[in-house]
């Protein structure tokens, strides 16, 4: 399982990037679960898709984090409660890598439906992202691979390489 957690050699140069190039404690959003995962354990930055083992934040907020961010970037639903470990795409489903063993083995089901019907009704804008500190979106194969695509809302890159974008 945890060469799924990996991410490419594609990141390792954005995450280098970050580090000598954005202020302490910015905020980075990836709508993989696996990259936002390694952005604080690889980067001087904080990420936006906070999970409930490493927040003190309410788990309405780290709900309304993940589903704003996943509904921004157009990420299907299958891909967001997705908990096949052999799918690269992710090897977590979102309530999983919110609130982590708390539902271990397996999300209840009432539980799963409750934020499937949330997400189908959220609504979303720039500011509803912007709700939370946000400072820099990343963009790269991990979240192509989620059906990730970057919204129209108003960003400057910041940084690419060939298979990643850095957006401020």
């Amino acid at each position: 399982l945890a060469k799924y957690y990996e991410v490419g050699e594609e990141y390792t140069g954005a995450f280098d990037w970050l580090n000598k190039n954005t202020p302490k404690d910015s905020v980075v959003l990836s709508p993989s679960f696996i990259v936002s995962a390694n952005i604080p354990l690889r980067t001087h930055n904080k990420v936006y898709l906070v999970n409930g083992f490493d927040s003190a934040a309410p788990d309405c907020e780290l709900v309304h984090r993940g589903l704003i961010a996943m509904k921004l970037f157009n990420v299907t639903q299958e891909k967001i409660f997705n908990r096949d470990a052999t799918q690269l795409t992710s090897a977590v489903s979102l309530p999983t890598y919110l609130f982590h063993m708390r539902y271990y083995p397996e999300v209840p089901e009432n539980l799963k439906q409750n934020l499937i019907r949330l997400y189908e009704l959220l609504k979303v804008d720039l500011n509803d992202l912007l709700q939370y500190k946000l400072d820099y979106i990343i963009l790269g194969k991990k979240e192509k691979q989620m059906g990730a695509k970057m919204v129209n809302i108003p960003t400057q890159k910041v940084y690419t390489n060939e298979d990643l974008e850095i957006y401020k």
